[in-house]
């Protein structure tokens, strides 16, 4: 507190900064600053807490509480990964962080949130706040590009794959034709750098961790498939890698 209460104080003499904004759990430390530039005699200064936004099980939404890491700079966080994270949101907070971060009309959110509560399956409150917050932040383009890579990437076919090139925080490699031939499953995630070992890739299949093209992987000793360009990988929840299949020369 009294680290944040200085800093508060070097701003006032330094760059006659008058107002210090912070969410409501940081009232203690924007008045103790108040208090200490009154005490060094630097003239007025003012505080203004806005109430935490928090999730439906009222835990505290932010990067600090270490369950929403987001950057508004696209140096930082790609479109695509900010379109991810908001993408995972949980299904009771979706209707909330529409209504909290976004300017749609109220109306058009609950209709979201009627149609989202009748399949929530298919995420439709989800990509509707993570399209609204990555068009806000970086453009329409960019929100149309983000919404198509990771429908491509959650879809079964990989048809449209050969037109995500350089997709930020997806990593991407080839093999030949007559590689894929010889592997199993097991043999591709390892590859691939998927997975750090074939026992791995066996444990995670047994436990439904593992998919190809969106399908999940029964066994780890499946051949692949040697009919495809691409394939999507993904292993859990989040973790993505595309492979590219070239034909032998």
């Amino acid at each position: 507190q009294a680290f944040q209460a200085y800093d508060y104080a070097h701003l006032r003499k330094s760059k006659d900064c008058i107002l210090q904004i912070g969410g409501s759990d940081q009232w203690g430390n924007i008045t103790a600053g108040i208090d200490l530039i009154r005490r060094m005699s630097l003239g007025e200064s003012f505080g203004l807490t806005l109430p935490l936004l928090t999730s439906s099980t009222g835990e505290k939404i932010g990067k600090s509480a270490g369950n929403a890491t987001m950057w508004i700079d696209r140096d930082v966080m790609s479109p695509f990964d900010l379109y991810q994270q908001l993408l995972n949101t949980r299904d009771a907070d979706a209707g909330t962080l529409l209504r909290c971060l976004t300017f749609t009309p109220m109306d058009e959110i609950q209709r979201v949130q009627s149609e989202h509560d009748t399949a929530p399956e298919n995420r439709l409150a989800q990509r509707a706040l993570a399209s609204e917050i990555v068009r806000l932040l970086h453009g329409e383009e960019a929100a149309k590009a983000a919404a198509h890579a990771a429908e491509t990437l959650f879809g079964k076919s990989s048809d449209d794959l050969a037109s995500l090139e350089g997709l930020p925080g997806v990593p991407r490699t080839s093999l030949n034709r007559q590689q894929i031939q010889a592997m199993t499953t097991a043999d591709l995630f390892v590859s691939c750098g998927a997975v750090g070992s074939k026992s791995e890739a066996k444990r995670l299949a047994r436990s439904g961790g593992l998919y190809v093209n969106g399908q999940a992987v029964e066994s780890a000793q499946t051949p692949i498939s040697k009919d495809e360009s691409h394939l999507v990988l993904r292993v859990g929840r989040k973790r993505y890698f595309i492979v590219d299949i070239q034909d032998d020369d």
